[in-house]
């Protein structure tokens, strides 16, 4: 049981990648963008940019699709420029 919660956690279903926040260095803190969760597990993204904001990060910025963006702006982030499919988000501190 243990293991198949850290498996979610991690966003790995039955050897299948089901999700993954990936962070990019930048010169005022870390940008997400090219992230990827399938799209029948919106929980899993949910849970996935938790983890992310509860590590802490001073600054955060987000290039994020354009169905994603009321998730982020929930947990607090700020639209700063919508474009034709994704959204430019920053959450500060």
């Amino acid at each position: 049981d243990s293991l198949i919660n850290l498996m979610k956690e991690l966003g790995v279903e039955k050897d299948e990648v089901i999700g993954f926040i990936p962070l990019k260095p930048t010169l005022n803190g870390y940008c997400i963008d090219n992230y990827y969760y399938k799209l029948d597990t919106p929980e899993i993204f949910e849970k996935l940019l938790d983890d992310v904001l509860e590590a802490g990060y001073e600054e955060l910025s987000a290039t994020a699709h354009k169905c994603d963006v009321k998730a982020f702006t929930k947990r607090g982030f700020t639209l700063l420029t919508e474009l034709s499919k994704y959204s430019k988000l920053i959450k500060a501190k």
